[in-house]
C-alpha cells in the first residue's frame, strides 16, 4: 500500500439540538444551528487545505491499513475559539487522537450569529481517512450546499411547509428538483426529475429559493469545474 496520504475532508454536519448550560446566561447558551453559521477563515476549501497540510496518518492505522471516517464534535465560541472538541465516532489505530490533535491546532474561526450577536455554536466535522488516494480526490466531485448534507436537510426541513390538502389526504412522497451549480458554486436551472403533483412541486420550489445561492463548486483534477446536483424534498407526515 502506498504511503502518499491525502486526508478528504466531507462536509460539515450539524447536531440536532440545543444545549443550555445550569445556568441560564447569554454567553453560555450553545446553539446548533443559527442564522450565521460559523465559518473557517476563507471558506470550506481553506479548511480541507489545513486539515490535509495537518494530518498525520498514525503508523499503526496504517499498517493496520484502516481507513474511515472520524466524526469530531466542537463548539465555535462567540469570539470564534474552537473549545470541548471531543471524538463521537473513532475508527482506531490513532486516528480518533490525531483528529483531536489537529483540531486543537485550528486558527481561529469567524463566530456564528443570532439576531446580529456573536453566539456559541456546537459544530460536528467527518475526517476522513484514506490511504492510496490520489490528489484529485482532495477535493469532493459533487457540489455542497453551505455546511453539508445535513445541514441541507435541516433546512429544508426547517421550512418546508406541508400542503393542507395533501397532508388531510395523508399524501407522502419525494420530490426531486435538479439544478445546475457553476464552476463559482452558484446554482440556477432548477428542473422537476420526480413531480409529486402541482402543490408539492411548488412548495419545493419556494424553498428551493429560500436556499443561499452560492454552494461549494464540484471539482476534477483538482479544479473547479460546472456540475448538476438533485436535490430531494421528502414530505411526510409526523407520526
Amino acid at each position: 500500500m502506498k504511503n502518499k496520504i491525502i486526508v478528504f475532508f466531507l462536509s460539515f454536519l450539524l447536531v440536532n439540538s440545543v444545549h443550555v448550560f445550569a445556568q441560564v446566561n447569554d454567553n453560555e447558551l450553545v446553539f446548533s444551528f443559527v442564522e450565521q453559521m460559523p465559518q473557517f477563515v476563507g471558506g470550506e476549501e481553506a479548511l480541507m487545505k489545513f486539515i490535509s497540510a495537518n494530518v498525520k496518518y498514525p503508523q499503526s492505522a496504517k499498517e493496520a491499513e484502516i481507513e474511515g471516517k472520524v466524526i469530531v464534535s466542537f463548539i465555535v465560541s462567540e469570539v470564534g475559539k474552537i473549545e470541548e472538541v471531543k471524538v463521537l465516532r473513532d475508527i482506531g489505530g490513532g486516528c480518533g487522537e490525531e483528529a483531536l490533535r489537529v483540531m486543537s491546532l485550528s486558527p481561529d474561526w469567524m463566530p456564528g450569529k443570532q439576531n446580529g450577536r456573536a453566539v456559541r455554536v456546537k459544530m460536528v466535522l467527518p475526517i476522513n481517512f484514506r490511504l492510496d488516494t490520489e490528489n484529485k480526490n482532495l477535493f469532493p466531485d459533487t457540489p455542497q450546499f453551505p455546511g453539508g448534507e445535513e445541514s441541507m436537510k435541516l433546512f429544508i426541513k426547517n421550512n418546508l411547509i406541508y400542503p393542507e390538502k395533501a397532508k388531510k389526504k395523508k399524501m407522502e412522497g419525494v420530490c426531486l428538483i435538479k439544478v445546475q451549480v457553476s464552476k463559482d458554486g452558484i446554482i440556477s436551472n432548477p428542473e422537476i426529475v420526480q413531480s409529486l403533483g402541482k402543490a408539492f412541486d411548488k412548495e419545493a420550489l419556494r424553498v428551493l429559493n429560500l436556499m443561499p445561492k452560492k454552494w461549494m463548486p464540484a471539482y476534477m483534477d483538482g479544479k473547479q469545474k460546472d456540475s448538476f446536483v438533485t436535490i430531494p424534498f421528502e414530505f411526510k407526515i409526523s407520526k
